[in-house]
């Protein structure tokens, strides 16, 4: 039987409506993951899913009462650049609260491949870790912390942020890995609607525009994974029809091997029910309950 993946994206906030997927997936499909890939908010998601804690991961959740529960404004905030500060937030209480909840021993006994994207400022490379990195708790809070609103961690001599910069959804991580059917939740609608909201300072815009840019960069992946498996299908109907042996085939089949069809199955939000940096019970909870309500949409 195949491998069967999560992937999990960044967004934020906007990952709880990912807790409400999550809760009917585990907890009423009684479905398991071989592969599970998360950036950005999404690798916290998916360190607790592969810890196999979720009535954690929901307490995690429940219990954010305010954005100081996940980070705090700087003495400085946005003027603190100009006397060297490298954000304009604290991420120290999201720390605690990884440091509170994440068990890297009960993930490496999981038995599941656990990947976390991140991206060195150094090197401009997507780096993808697995469960047994001995720093990753680090690298989980890494790869939240979105540039500019909160500080790079160092982890060797590298600065590391938010994965998502890069590949806001792990997709072919999942696939390279072997999954055959892979299952993508998305904090954010594929495509970014009309907005009213005034972005009145530089934190504000800046999250909105990589918001912009992390769903054109998602639609694209999306895209690439079906014109692949189109292909695929289409030379599996090309070669069923030529002759046996025909040297057409055999020079095709060297062109296609390292091809397959993979299914994929995108859950995500048709609205936008909470901001990025928006941690407000109210709608943390009324995220969870559609995230929810979505999953049993797309699968009964």
């Amino acid at each position: 039987m195949g491998k069967t993946a999560l992937v999990l994206s960044g967004g934020g906030a906007k990952g709880s409506f990912q807790v409400g997927v999550l809760d009917y997936l585990l907890n009423e499909k009684k479905m398991d993951f071989d592969i599970i890939c998360g950036v950005s908010v999404g690798s916290l998601n998916a360190s607790m899913v592969a810890q196999g804690d979720f009535p954690k991961l929901l307490e995690l959740w429940e219990g954010i009462k305010s954005n100081r529960d996940i980070y705090k404004k700087k003495f400085l905030g946005i003027f603190g650049g100009l006397f060297g500060s490298r954000s304009m937030y604290s991420n120290e209480p999201l720390w605690e609260k990884i440091n509170k909840y994440i068990d890297p021993d009960k993930i490496r006994k999981c038995g599941k491949e656990l990947r976390i994207g991140s991206v060195s400022l150094q090197t401009t490379k997507y780096v993808s870790i697995n469960q047994n990195n001995e720093d990753l708790k680090k690298w989980i809070l890494a790869s939240t912390s979105i540039p500019i609103a909160f500080q790079p961690p160092f982890i060797g001599n590298e600065q590391i942020v938010d994965g998502g910069i890069r590949d806001v959804t792990p997709l072919s991580t999942a696939i390279k890995l072997g999954a055959e059917k892979v299952i993508v939740v998305l904090a954010s609608p594929a495509e970014m609607s009309y907005n009213p909201k005034l972005y009145k300072n530089l934190i504000s815009i800046g999250v909105r525009t990589l918001e912009i840019l992390l769903a054109e960069i998602f639609e694209n992946d999306l895209k690439v994974s079906k014109k692949v498996n189109d292909s695929v299908l289409l030379w599996k109907k090309i070669k069923d029809r030529l002759k046996e042996g025909d040297n057409l085939s055999e020079e095709m089949d060297v062109s296609f091997n390292k091809y397959r069809e993979v299914e994929v199955i995108t859950i995500m939000p048709g609205k936008q029910v909470i901001d990025t940096l928006e941690f407000n019970p109210v709608k943390i909870r009324e995220a969870i309950c559609y995230g929810k309500e979505m999953a049993q949409n797309i699968i009964p």
